[in-house]
């Protein structure tokens, strides 16, 4: 059974306190708006409270921008920034699960049609786990339903195992030993690849490529987070481009994804969503989820 460290602060709770579920419940749930567009007339739209839309055009406008980017590789347009509900919990792992499924839903529009919430997702893997899906997490965690054990790529592979969704998993560990390849090496030749691989059906926009790919679940030790991009520079590097849930798009990202005018720098705009190669080699492994 694994503790603290691997699980965090609750990993011996048996049931959260109900205003945590209540806002993981309810601070989800989609709204209708009403509002008026350019053109006078009346429109209504539905939204979330913790997702944003639109953000993958914006990476694309902004990256084309930097003339220090050559390249730059990004995920289906339809992905969606989920970002954490306020309570007390970290619910990452949860988080990106729901961002990959915005996208995915949207690329196969005959399936479901809603987002799980953290509770639904829960009982997910455990029913996963009664179909011996990824077992061993049962073993390490116990229940997790009703919770806030944190979950790692085990249980989320376990999620779109069960919802079928046909996973992948990788994983990636430096080598041992002075000049061994490290893991974000792999991690990012991997990531290429991948996009790479989309690059023929790909929206060109400038030095940006919009793919018709699903984005990458990714785990390091102790977060999870999506793999929506790549960039390369022109000094040889590339960065990862990632929606984290512990950041909500800024006020600048939402207006130009709303296709209103700013004034912000590229760096300023783009720093919460780019991982760089120097800042990811301080990892010993990564994991994903294709």
């Amino acid at each position: 059974r694994l503790g603290s460290k691997e699980v965090g602060p609750y990993f011996s709770e048996e049931s959260m306190p109900t205003e945590v579920q209540d806002a993981l419940v309810n601070g989800g749930l989609p709204r209708r708006i009403e509002f008026r567009g350019r053109d006078g007339r009346l429109r209504r739209e539905t939204i979330y409270r913790n997702q944003t839309d639109g953000i993958i055009f914006v990476l694309g406008d902004v990256c084309a921008m930097d003339r220090t980017t050559t390249k730059t590789y990004l995920c289906h347009h339809a992905v969606r920034h989920v970002y954490k509900i306020q309570c007390a919990g970290q619910f990452c792992g949860y988080w990106a699960i729901q961002t990959v499924l915005t996208c995915l839903q949207y690329m196969d529009p005959a399936g479901p049609q809603w987002i799980p919430n953290v509770l639904q997702i829960q009982r997910a893997i455990e029913a996963a786990w009664d179909q011996d899906i990824c077992i061993g997490g049962r073993i390490e965690l116990g229940n997790i339903c009703g919770t806030r054990k944190w979950i790692g790529s085990n249980e989320s592979f376990a999620f779109f195992q069960y919802t079928g969704w046909n996973p992948t998993y990788w994983a990636f560990q430096s080598d041992p030993g002075p000049g061994g390849e490290t893991a974000a090496k792999k991690l990012l030749d991997y990531v290429e690849a991948y996009f790479i691989s989309g690059e023929d059906e790909a929206y060109r926009n400038r030095t940006s490529l919009e793919t018709k790919l699903p984005p990458i679940y990714l785990q390091r030790p102790g977060h999870a987070l999506v793999i929506v991009g790549l960039e390369k520079k022109s000094n040889g590097t590339r960065n990862l481009l990632v929606f984290d849930s512990s950041y909500e798009a800024s006020t600048n990202m939402q207006h130009l994804a709303a296709g209103r005018p700013i004034h912000a720098s590229i760096r300023k705009l783009l720093g919460v969503y780019r991982r760089p190669e120097e800042r990811l080699n301080d990892e010993p492994s990564f994991e994903v989820i294709v």
